[in-house]
């Protein structure tokens, strides 16, 4: 008789903990809002500070309704968006702007007030800076830091614990925003992974001696039609779509 006694005190004891355990997680848990875009879509939105975000396709962004911690903002991107920072202050007796912080699963980016564009595709986060200047914190390795300077484009993988950086014209990598893709001697092999993002298709090469030629110029990405014309006719190559499958080949195989 008195071991239903303890049962039923062990049951209300469990209940109560389980009870408290969840409404501390909803009391701390943050009200979350995502953003996403879907194939061949990008979309602009205003952040509780006034940031301006421009998302490209296939992509989304994750924010807290209010920002939890004084003097700091933060985000998480998958995909690929364009960020302009709005300067604000860490509280009512400081001018010091407050941190923004974008993460990825390879870099967090610090930001004062800035633009820039991140890219979080395949394993791989890429930075390219506008104006200003970010602070790159890397989760990779040993963690190193960068700080990035206007004009520089940063590279760091999953599988490599060192950053990579070289100087690029930064137009060239948020073209997308006015929905072109500008290419300086780019690949088709290159050009490969952009239309997998922007249009859900996977591309295929006939010969892959094809996705070595390159291409200079731009190809508006606005309508998936519109931009295989395009690169048909700049290429010369032919392209056929079976489902979700696009395959590239030279116009002699036909």
């Amino acid at each position: 008789k008195v071991y239903p006694y303890w049962i039923k005190l062990a049951a209300s004891i469990t209940g109560f903990l389980i009870l408290s355990a969840i409404t501390y997680q909803i009391l701390r848990t943050p009200d979350l809002t995502i953003k996403r875009t879907g194939y061949g879509e990008t979309a602009t939105y205003i952040l509780p500070d006034s940031s301006v975000i421009t998302l490209n396709a296939n992509s989304s962004l994750e924010y807290a309704d209010n920002w939890q911690q004084p003097g700091v903002r933060e985000v998480w991107l998958d995909g690929e968006a364009f960020f302009q920072i709005t300067r604000t202050s860490q509280n009512t007796s400081s001018q010091l702007p407050a941190k923004f912080i974008v993460h990825t699963p390879q870099i967090d980016v610090e930001v004062l007030g800035t633009k820039f564009n991140v890219q979080d595709r395949r394993g791989k986060t890429t930075v390219v800076l506008n104006s200003g200047k970010v602070v790159l914190n890397s989760n990779v390795g040993n963690g190193p830091k960068m700080v990035m300077q206007p004009g520089d484009y940063v590279e760091l993988s999953e599988t490599k614990a060192q950053f990579d950086r070289k100087v690029v014209d930064p137009a060239q990598f948020s073209s997308w925003m006015e929905h072109k893709l500008i290419m300086d001697n780019t690949t088709l092999g290159e050009i490969a992974p952009v239309i997998e993002d922007y249009f859900g298709l996977t591309v295929k090469f006939d010969d892959n001696e094809l996705a070595n030629k390159a291409l200079t110029g731009s190809i508006p990405t606005d309508s998936l039609d519109k931009f295989l014309a395009v690169l048909s006719a700049s290429t010369g190559v032919q392209i056929q779509i079976k489902n979700t499958t696009l395959l590239l080949r030279n116009n002699e195989d036909q």
